[in-house]
């Protein structure tokens, strides 16, 4: 199965139960499988990763980018938005966007905290 047909609904990691179905990696393809057994990890440290459409492969079990928000559509049109900010500026300054990693433009982190507290964190609570 390819990414792009996936089902679009996510679930927060902590709502998964036994029995529930995972897409994960079998060569280069997605396939599903069931959840069999779960337990609680907690580790300390930070790494919040992007990537250009939202979804990554953690131990071969696909997962979403969005860790901040519930609503991921609110995060997706947050991050659309500065994709086309950052390729506007790299028109006007000529400068090339072929890097497979790029730092998050200045001020991001900011404007996340302040949409933290401002934002409902689900989009059904409104």
């Amino acid at each position: 199965m390819d990414a792009a047909k996936v089902n679009q609904e996510p679930v927060l990691a902590g709502e998964v139960e036994v029995g529930d179905c995972l897409y994960t990696r079998d060569g280069n393809y997605l396939v599903e499988q069931e959840v069999i057994s779960k337990q609680v990890v907690t580790e300390v440290g930070i790494y919040a990763p992007m990537t250009s459409n939202a979804k990554i492969l953690v131990n071969d079990v696909l997962a979403s980018c969005n860790n901040v928000y519930e609503s991921q559509s609110l995060t997706n049109t947050f991050f659309s938005n500065i994709e086309s900010m950052r390729q506007t500026l790299a028109s006007i300054f000529n400068y090339s966007l072929d890097s497979s990693e790029t730092d998050l433009p200045f001020g991001t982190h900011t404007i996340m905290q302040m949409a933290e507290i401002v934002l409902p964190k689900n989009i059904m609570t409104l």
